[in-house]
Formats: C-alpha cells, sequence, structure tokens
C-alpha cells in the first residue's frame, strides 16, 4: 500500500502567496494614507502656530503704542515695515533686559529670505530716541544729538513667511481725525514651503489690531451716534 504523502501542493501554496500579498498591500496603503494624514495635520497645526504667534506678538505692541510710524496717513497703502513707539513705563513685553526701557519696536517682512523679522531699540527712561521721517517712511533712529541710535537687538520672529504688510484702516464715526491710525491690519503671506499645493490666494491671511489709546480717546462720540440712531 502506498504511504500518502504529507504538505501542501503548489497550487495551495501559491493561493496562500497571493492572499499573503494582498493583505500586506493591505496594510501598507493604511500605513500610508495614516501617514499622509498626520503629515497634513501636522502642517496644519504649524501654519496655525505660525499665524497665531505672529498675531499674538503684532497685536501686544500695536494695543498699547501711543504712536505708530511708517504707515502713509491719507491712504490704506500697505507698507512692508512698521515702527511701535512704547512709554518707557510698559513693562510687559520681552526684549529688554532689566534696568533697561522700550522705546521702539520694529517689524518687518524680509521677502528676500521670506522670514518677519524684529529690532528693538532700548535705552533709559529719559533717553531721547528720536524717529526721523522721510514723507511717511522711517529714514533713520537718532539721538538727541542726531547721531544714528543701532538697535539693542534682533531677531528673526517667524520663517517660511513669503511677504508680511501692513496697512491703516480707519473709521470716521469713530476718529475726530480722518488720517488717525485708528486700527491697524497686517497681511501675512506663508510661504509655499509651509503651505505646499495651495495657491497665492490660501497662503494669505489678514488680521486687524486697535490701537488702545486711541480707541479710548475717541469713544466720548459713541453716545452721540448711539442717541441718533434710536429716532429722530
Amino acid at each position: 500500500m502506498k504511504k500518502r504523502s504529507c504538505g501542501f501542493s503548489l497550487v495551495e501554496l501559491l493561493v496562500a502567496l497571493v492572499l499573503g500579498l494582498l493583505v500586506v498591500a493591505g496594510a501598507i496603503q493604511i500605513f500610508v494614507a495614516a501617514k499622509s494624514t498626520f503629515s497634513r495635520m501636522d502642517r496644519l497645526a504649524e501654519r496655525q502656530e505660525a499665524l497665531r504667534f505672529i498675531a499674538d506678538s503684532i497685536s501686544r505692541d500695536l494695543r498699547v503704542s501711543p504712536v505708530v510710524y511708517g504707515l502713509d496717513p491719507d491712504t490704506t497703502k500697505e507698507e512692508p515695515e512698521i515702527y511701535i513707539s512704547f512709554d518707557p513705563s510698559y513693562p510687559d513685553h520681552p526684549y529688554c533686559g532689566s534696568g533697561s526701557y522700550l522705546h521702539l519696536v520694529r517689524y518687518r517682512g524680509d521677502t528676500a529670505s521670506e522670514a518677519l523679522d524684529t529690532a528693538f531699540w532700548c535705552g533709559a527712561e529719559d533717553e531721547d530716541i528720536n524717529v526721523v521721517l522721510s514723507a511717511h517712511r522711517v529714514s533713520s533712529i537718532e539721538d538727541s544729538s542726531g547721531s544714528p541710535v543701532t538697535p539693542s537687538g534682533s531677531e528673526v520672529l517667524q520663517e517660511e513667511i513669503e511677504a508680511v504688510t501692513f496697512s491703516k484702516k480707519g473709521y470716521a464715526h469713530l476718529a475726530s481725525v480722518a488720517t488717525s491710525t485708528f486700527q491697524v491690519e497686517t497681511r501675512v503671506s506663508l510661504s509655499e514651503e509651509l503651505w505646499p499645493g495651495a495657491s497665492a490666494s490660501q497662503r494669505e491671511f489678514l488680521f486687524n489690531t486697535f490701537r488702545r489709546e486711541e480707541l479710548m480717546s475717541r469713544l466720548e462720540l459713541v453716545p452721540v451716534f448711539a442717541s441718533g440712531a434710536g429716532g429722530t
């Protein structure tokens, strides 16, 4: 009597191999899809964090600034940089060390390096740091004797930023002076590296900041309009 051989036939092995490959291929597809989703979410979080940091930094300084330089007072023309002055008694800032007072901060969009950078001027509380204008743009920063004053420090605030512009926005019913810089609009364009595949319009974001000191000085006009809106 012949002894029956044990094991799998060639056809059975081939079927098992094909089924195994299908299972592996499905697992690879799931892994690739999950990794792609994770990468998209990670880049989204990176973009949101970059925009939040820029908006928080610029808005924090603009809100408390008594004077803003670098914007055309007569138009809403966009400018690549802005200078923000401070009352030396302003304590809540990350710029100057102890014993030194903050006088001025500059924000500038550097299109060549695709970055938003900042520079700041610190000094004694009673030190004169003068902003010299040519038309409405800042041409130099000088001391009381007319000598140029170099920044106390500078840093890149955020990279992968294609462009940053600033413009004046105003509301005639709240500002007694039509050319008043009551509200500043900041336009931020992210680079293609930070948002691959997005169009230029998709990579562009706007945020507006009201200057607190000027807002409070204009609020006395609000009751006039509020009372006039209720009837004749």
